[in-house]
């Protein structure tokens, strides 16, 4: 490129050159698209904060109420809870008694009660006697529950306990 072209680019480079409130007003629009990032994660932050101090007040005040004790707990409910269950091993619905009530069959398993045999639950746990769903009248279609020290799997045994004795709900 010749010298004379090169003096006419630079001359016209220069002439071409920004106006002088360009870089002013460059500068203020980046100054407002940083104001705006600030003021949104300053708005996301105080929104995280303001959920983590509810969800955690929420959980002070369940706790609270969930643990409130109580200074007239009577001594029964201090007693730790019983860890053992009752063992049954006859469980099912009652297909067909014996004419003098005496036995039932579920399934292929015969049962013979007497004046041994023993009705509802009487551990600490259990209800009361009268709200306990056991009757010594055994019927076709009851749902029964038991023990026996017997093998079941012989096909007939003696109750020790028959801890429910209903006709099913329904």
């Amino acid at each position: 490129m010749p010298e004379r072209d090169r003096d006419r680019y630079r001359a016209a480079f220069s002439r071409i050159g920004p106006k002088k409130d360009f870089e002013e007003r460059t500068l203020a629009l980046l100054e407002r698209e940083a104001g705006a990032k600030r003021k949104e994660t300053m708005k996301k932050k105080t929104r995280i904060i303001y959920g983590a101090a509810a969800a955690a007040l929420a959980l002070v005040l369940g706790g609270l109420a969930f643990y409130k004790t109580n200074a007239a707990v009577p001594p029964e409910a201090a007693r730790p809870p019983i860890a053992a269950k009752s063992v049954v091993n006859i469980d099912g619905i009652i297909d067909e008694v014996s004419p003098d009530g005496t036995s039932f069959r579920i399934g292929t398993l015969w049962v013979t009660v007497d004046e041994n045999t023993q009705y509802g639950i009487s551990e600490p746990t259990g209800l009361p006697a009268d709200e306990q769903l056991v009757s010594k009248v055994f019927k076709a279609g009851n749902a029964v529950s038991g023990f026996t020290r017997d093998d079941p799997a012989s096909g007939k045994v003696y109750a020790s306990r028959i801890y429910n004795n209903f006709p099913p709900q329904g």
